[in-house]
């Protein structure tokens, strides 16, 4: 069952009660089934005072609001959503990304039209990228989603077609080519490595090239899970670093004194810079580590941290710090 536009169905006169029954109906549901759904369709939506009233009475919001319900109830194998987030509180927001996220897992196919970058990235494997009605990118979501990141920030949306941006666009890569990023690697106590101990230190080395001399430049690293999931990101001007001109090739390292990141492979997007967003080099999943840990750790981030108490008896291990 495709969804079609949401609310497509609703008769302005009649009571949002009448409206879920016939939409539920037009999407493919029995009287029976809807009628058994309607207590959790209304509550999703959020409308209980309302829903027996006519509809020409809800705010456009509440008939979004309530359009999905329906949609969702339906359980659909393709769920075509247009901003419908923006229509709702804190609440209703939480719930639709809970009930689309368990779509995902079910294997619904998911179709999902956003301004939110965050929700694009975390909820879809693929996404694509449209300005003025024309496809500026299509790949994997985390990699749109930093192209069109780089664009805003550069201002190349203002920008005609013979912008000063001039795209690499080796696959997962963009910028100017002033400054290119040459290599990505990892070393930990000085011994190059692709596999890393949890709780060890680690240095993420980049290797560049001066094809034109920058006023200003910043350095920055972006850490992901394998499935987009954004774990950090740090630059050289978030912390602190005042650059002056870059003209001679060279290296530039970040140093985790200890990197506490749970079992798993994660990738890198490193990228170099202007001040103000102009992108040199920006290079999607540049490097990959394998992240080693014991087994029954979960989530994505292992801190140190000790347990404590005055009244429990246990008995803490030599170091008094547990992970």
């Amino acid at each position: 069952t495709a969804l079609i536009e949401l609310g497509a169905g609703f008769h302005p006169d009649i009571s949002g009660h009448e409206n879920i029954i016939i939409n539920g109906m037009l999407l493919g549901l029995s009287r029976k089934e809807v009628e058994a759904r309607l207590d959790d369709i209304v509550h999703f939506a959020g409308v209980g005072d309302f829903i027996d009233q006519p509809i020409r009475t809800y705010s456009s919001g509440m008939l979004v609001r309530l359009g999905f319900s329906v949609a969702v109830a339906v359980d659909p194998d393709i769920l075509l959503v247009d901003e419908v987030l923006a229509v709702g509180d804190e609440a209703f927001t939480r719930r639709c990304l809970d009930r689309i996220a368990r779509m995902r897992r079910e294997g619904v196919t998911l179709v999902i039209v956003s301004h939110d970058l965050d929700l694009v990235a975390s909820l879809t494997d693929r996404a694509l990228y449209l300005r003025n009605g024309r496809t500026i990118q299509d790949g994997p979501s985390d990699t749109v989603v930093a192209r069109y990141r780089s664009d805003v920030a550069d201002g190349e949306q203002e920008q005609p077609e013979d912008s000063r941006v001039r795209m690499i666009e080796e696959g997962r890569r963009w910028g100017t080519g002033d400054v290119e990023i040459l290599d990505v690697s990892f070393s930990s106590g000085g011994v190059p490595l692709k596999v890393l101990p949890s709780g060890t230190d680690a240095t993420v080395h980049i290797h560049y090239k001066v094809n034109e001399p920058v006023e200003d430049f910043v350095f920055g690293i972006a850490w992901h899970r394998t499935d987009g999931t954004l774990v950090a990101g740090h630059n050289t001007s978030i912390d602190g670093i005042q650059s002056h001109r870059l003209v001679d090739d060279g290296e530039v390292r970040c140093r985790y004194p200890r990197l506490d990141l749970a079992a798993g492979e994660y990738t890198l997007d490193v990228a170099v810079h202007a001040v103000d967003g102009l992108a040199y080099d920006y290079w999607c999943r540049a490097a990959k580590l394998r992240v080693t840990a014991p087994a029954d750790w979960p989530g994505i981030w292992a801190p140190p941290h000790r347990w404590e108490s005055d009244s429990a008896d246990w008995e803490e291990p030599p170091s008094g710090e547990t992970r």
